[in-house]
């Protein structure tokens, strides 16, 4: 039985330059902001949400049976889109540096889920904020030439953690292909269904993946697709190569996307 890895879409307290709010009642959401960057506001009950700036990305539906989100703005999500060179220490590169980003304020030593020291920050490094859900205070995003590894940050109380952050205001979870991902219809890798470019982003929402062998570290993955599936010729699902990326003496194993948040517009 595999066991699955769901990629939630969540509306989190975590904008710079934000032009939308979450309704009330029954209202739909604010749009995006036209950087590109913004994501629509959620929906208040019944309500739909906002539609993304310039190439920016929709807002969450309203609960209580609330409307779809409202369509990307001009140009959509992902797109042909400049991706610069991995930098020392995973630290964020355009374009993940225009989402939200934890500036370090002090040292400060990330570890694995055995406590085993994998990274240590120093004051004024930079990183990608994924989404830690409710498994940890803050989840950051480490970024290799391999593809990204998510690093939960553990601290007794969020009024303790080691950074400052761009998106102090309300935040969407997004998925983002850290490295080109070709998918493939079957799980020996033999039939290709489409490469999706590192650099694209799209809602986080129904988006999955789970070890498809035995073998833990060379398996491929089966991923249900969600909205990557909009760029991969409408398929709902498919199977990528396990990437592996060394760090803190070690390596880790994984796909070649990971969560990251963008501010609520």
């Amino acid at each position: 039985m595999k066991a699955w890895i769901w990629i939630g879409l969540s509306v989190m307290g975590l904008c710079t330059g934000c032009s939308g709010d979450d309704s009330d009642g029954a209202g739909n959401g604010g749009a995006g902001g036209a950087s590109g960057i913004g994501a629509g506001g959620s929906g208040g009950t019944g309500g739909s949400g906002g539609a993304g700036g310039s190439g920016g990305v929709s807002g969450a539906s309203g609960t209580n049976g609330g409307g779809a989100g409202g369509a990307g703005g001009v140009g959509g999500v992902g797109g042909d889109i400049d991706v610069d060179p991995p930098a020392a220490g995973g630290q964020v590169v355009a374009p993940w540096d225009q989402y939200c980003v934890a500036t370090f304020t002090e040292e400060f030593d990330v570890t694995d889920s055995f406590g085993d020291v994998v990274l240590t920050a120093q004051a004024g490094d930079r990183y990608l904020l994924g989404d830690s859900g409710f498994f940890a205070a803050a989840t950051l995003v480490y970024i290799a030439a391999e593809g990204p590894v998510e690093l939960d940050i553990e601290v007794e109380d969020e009024s303790m953690l080691p950074f400052t952050t761009s998106c102090p205001g309300r935040t969407l979870s997004l998925v983002g292909v850290f490295a080109d991902m070709p998918v493939f219809s079957d799980e020996a890798l033999t039939m290709p269904l489409c490469t999706l470019q590192a650099g694209l982003t799209v809602n986080g929402a129904g988006i999955g993946y789970a070890v498809a062998g035995s073998d833990l570290f060379t398996a491929p993955y089966q991923v249900t697709l969600g909205a990557l599936g909009e760029h991969c010729g409408g398929a709902s699902e498919g199977f990528v190569a396990s990437v592996d990326v060394p760090l803190g003496g070690g390596s880790f194993g994984g796909v070649p996307f990971a969560t990251l948040l963008a501010p609520v517009m």
